[in-house]
């Protein structure tokens, strides 16, 4: 494509690598229209905690989740809507 610089495919290869991964991808899907602690995202997969956080961690350092200090908690949401789109495409082939 015209217009694209190699850091742009290198940060595109990224995210495709951790959505490639199932637990990742869930947890994606989980977060899609709200925000859930670790907790509930580990209830949802049947996870264990470290497991999860690691995913999240990845997540997170991507640019893929947001995470939010509430009292003693955090709280992650999706904070990239091209991840969004990636998804759509790629689940649903584009079709809302």
């Amino acid at each position: 494509m015209v217009g694209t610089s190699l850091q742009m495919v290198d940060e595109f290869a990224e995210i495709m690598n951790l959505l490639g991964e199932t637990s990742r991808l869930k947890i994606v899907l989980y977060l899609w229209d709200k925000e859930a602690s670790v907790s509930e995202i580990m209830t949802y997969l049947q996870m264990s905690q470290p497991l999860v956080s690691h995913h999240l961690k990845l997540l997170k350092e991507a640019h893929i989740l947001k995470a939010v200090k509430q009292g003693k908690k955090m709280i992650y949401g999706l904070v990239n809507s091209v991840v969004k789109d990636i998804v759509e495409v790629g689940l649903i082939g584009g079709q809302v």
